[in-house]
């Protein structure tokens, strides 16, 4: 319980001791003054009863002290005695009649007296422990009571640090740090003046520095030292705050500065940098050394360090241990380096990767003659950043070149090759493990960043069968320094079968092409139709081009066919294009009109030792029952150009695709020029119908 709860807690006790409902009031004003300023305190009494003696005790507190002899008697008790007294903390009013005569009158002052406020700024409760009343008769009466507070007035300052530590501070140097001051009264708190106690410390707060009550402000404090030597001063804080002022402990330690610091760079990958070496000193400095750990994305440039000019008669090497670049420079007539500030040195290292680096000193040391002793005077030393830019190869890692027909020379196959970095991709040779390849492209090749370039690689076509090889490509991307691509592909003899369909209903004619530049001493192949045919050896009719193998067909099962042609006495086909068979299949029911379609599958071209060499694929063919009535030239449409096959075969020069029974356009069984002018009437729109169906009469192919 605090002191305010415990006063209230007290104060209600007490009216209900003295009776909450008694109409003797005792009241004791409200007043406010400044901190450590005097206060007068008035008793008042409005009572119904007859009031001869009464007696007031009020506790005090730390923050109040009773001005002695400062009571001062009302009007109403001038013919009584008024004494004050303060007894453990608790000032006790008596006022008294040895004629046991009455208070005059029923209300108004009875007293006053003084009060000193103390330092701590608020509302203190002026509470009654005790009020005790005597009546004329001697009887005690009751009385409840009305507290009074006391408004103290001031500022009061309250400061965050009792000392400020600035550590280690270069001479001719600043470092800044700052006291918070809080302002826990209740009026402005005026700062007036900051001093201190030496010269190298000093604030950049302008003064006056006023505070609101509840709020705070700064007060910055700089250390700027000028020699060596610990530094304890004090400064003081001058302001209206009850607490008079401040004092705040300053501590540091100031240092000569003697500093190495390695320069910033930036470059690209497999590019020679400089860096610099800096030496900012207070002192003479005639040597200095110094570590460096080069991680495995730099190389030092032998021979690359040298000293600036300031040096006199320096001497340096510079060497790499197990990656630790180690630099020594000195004086052996002790001759210091020249300047307080500036390069004092420098050297190359060569980018190797595609990171930014960082640079750290391990190890160093400044020497310096103090005292008549070589000393280390190093006070501080900083790394650098080397900033690296550096190509990004990108690029498929296979081509496929497919299938390459064995007499195609110098196939070309595009490469695109991109460069998604920040610095320029240099493709400085490409090699092919395998002699067949090569690049149409000037090598070394430049690609900008964020920019891409088509190299062109030519496969020269010699020996048949698949291929499988490296591209290899060489760049200055230094995560992909060797890039390799699977290149891949197959070298063919372009052996091929076609062929085509001739149809009526109760016959089919199967023609059978081969373009061929080896020499095949055997062909087989499936026959496969929805339509169950029948045919036998005597049904293929060999070319001059097929003559030298003999053929067979045999019905393998329901719409199958098997057709197995194979050499005679070692002889062949040899190379070209051009039909070698005529195969006819008869349906076992006569076909209706309409589209069919047959595939030829399992196809066999023989080579010498029977190797299959056939190059393609199944072979579907789609073939026409019926002939359309006007469609002379076969070519599926009824157009001017039927009209002209019909006039050409009238002239006695009939076209290799004229199909007679089509040319019949008017129906009359004949063909003339009456049929030509038919089918021109029929494009035009004079008449919509040809002739009906033609009889069958289909030619052979050439």
């Amino acid at each position: 319980m605090n002191r305010t709860q415990r006063v209230s807690w007290m104060a209600l006790l007490l009216c209900c001791g003295l009776g909450a409902w008694a109409d003797n009031i005792i009241s004791l004003s409200n007043v406010q003054g400044a901190v450590g300023t005097e206060v007068t305190i008035s008793v008042t009494m409005t009572n119904s009863d007859a009031v001869s003696a009464l007696q007031i005790s009020i506790p005090l507190g730390d923050d109040l002290t009773f001005v002695e002899n400062s009571q001062i008697a009302g009007s109403r008790i001038s013919r009584h005695t008024l004494s004050a007294g303060v007894n453990n903390g608790v000032l006790n009013l008596m006022v008294y009649s040895t004629s046991m005569a009455a208070i005059s009158g029923s209300e108004g002052e009875i007293c006053s007296f003084k009060l000193l406020l103390g330092n701590s700024p608020g509302t203190m409760n002026l509470i009654p422990s005790k009020i005790a009343l005597t009546g004329t008769e001697g009887n005690s009466l009751t009385a409840s009571v009305s507290g009074g507070t006391i408004d103290i007035r001031g500022a009061k300052a309250k400061i965050s640090n009792s000392t400020l530590n600035f550590g280690r501070v270069g001479i001719n140097e600043s470092s800044q740090q700052y006291v918070w001051v809080e302002n826990v009264g209740n009026e402005t708190l005026t700062i007036s003046g900051i001093s201190f106690s030496s010269s190298e410390f000093s604030t950049s707060t302008t003064l006056p520095l006023t505070v609101n009550a509840g709020t705070s402000q700064w007060i910055y404090v700089k250390c700027t030292p000028t020699a060596r030597g610990d530094l304890d001063e004090e400064m003081t804080i001058t302001s209206n705050s009850v607490t008079g002022q401040s004092t705040i402990r300053l501590i540091a330690t100031p240092y000569a500065v003697n500093e190495l610091r390695l320069g910033n760079a930036s470059g690209s990958t497999d590019e020679e940098v400089t860096i610099t070496v800096s030496m900012k000193n207070m002192d003479a400095i005639n040597g200095l050394q110094m570590e460096i750990e080069l991680p495995n994305d730099l190389e030092y440039v032998n021979g690359s360090f040298s000293l600036s000019d300031r040096k006199q008669d320096h001497v340096a090497s510079a060497t790499v241990s197990d990656n630790v670049l180690s630099i020594v420079a000195y004086s052996i007539s002790d001759k210091v380096f020249t300047g307080n500030d500036g390069e004092v040195g420098s050297f190359k290292v060569k980018i190797l990767g595609s990171n930014n680096v960082y640079l750290n000193i391990q190890k160093a040391m400044l020497a310096s003659t103090v005292d008549g002793k070589s000393v280390d005077v190093l006070s501080g030393k900083y790394g650098c950043t080397i900033h690296v830019k550096s190509p990004y190869l990108y690029a498929a890692n296979s081509l496929d070149f497919g299938s390459i027909p064995i007499y195609q020379k110098n196939v070309e196959k595009a490469y695109t090759i991109r460069n998604y970095g920040d610095a320029p991709l240099t493709i400085s040779n490409i090699v092919f493990a395998n002699g067949l390849f090569t690049v149409k492209e000037t090598l070394p090749m430049t690609i900008e960043p964020s920019s891409n370039k088509t190299i062109t690689v030519v496969c020269e076509a010699k020996e048949e069968g698949d291929f499988s090889t490296t591209m290899e490509i060489y760049s200055n991307d230094p995560n992909r320094r060797l890039y390799i691509v699977n290149v891949t592909g197959n070298i063919f003899t372009p052996d091929y079968l076609t062929g085509t369909v001739k149809a009526q209903e109760d016959e089919v004619l199967l023609y059978i092409a081969l373009n061929n530049s080896s020499d095949i001493y055997g062909i087989q192949f499936d026959i496969n139709s929805s339509i169950d045919f029948t045919s036998s050896a005597d049904n293929i009719t060999l070319t001059e081009r097929g003559k030298n193998l003999s053929a067979t067909i045999n019905r393998i099962s329901e719409g199958k066919l098997r057709m197995v042609a194979y050499s005679k006495n070692d002889q062949y086909i040899g190379g070209g294009e051009g039909r070698v068979m005529t195969i006819k299949l008869v349906p076992m029911e006569p076909l209706t009109d309409g589209d069919y379609t047959m595939t030829l599958n399992d196809i066999v071209l023989g080579a010498k030792g029977m190797t299959n060499i056939y190059a393609g694929t199944d072979i579907s063919i789609t073939y026409k029952v019926g002939t359309i009535k006007g469609d002379v030239n076969g070519d599926g449409s009824v157009d001017i150009a039927d009209a002209v096959c019909i006039v050409n075969y009238v002239v006695g020069k009939p076209n290799t695709t004229f199909i007679e029974a089509a040319a019949d356009a008017n129906g009359d069984g004949d063909i003339d020029i009456a049929d030509a002018v038919h089918i021109v009437n029929y494009v035009v729109g004079k008449i919509s119908a040809l002739a009906p169906r033609f009889e069958w009469n289909i030619p052979e192919p050439e």
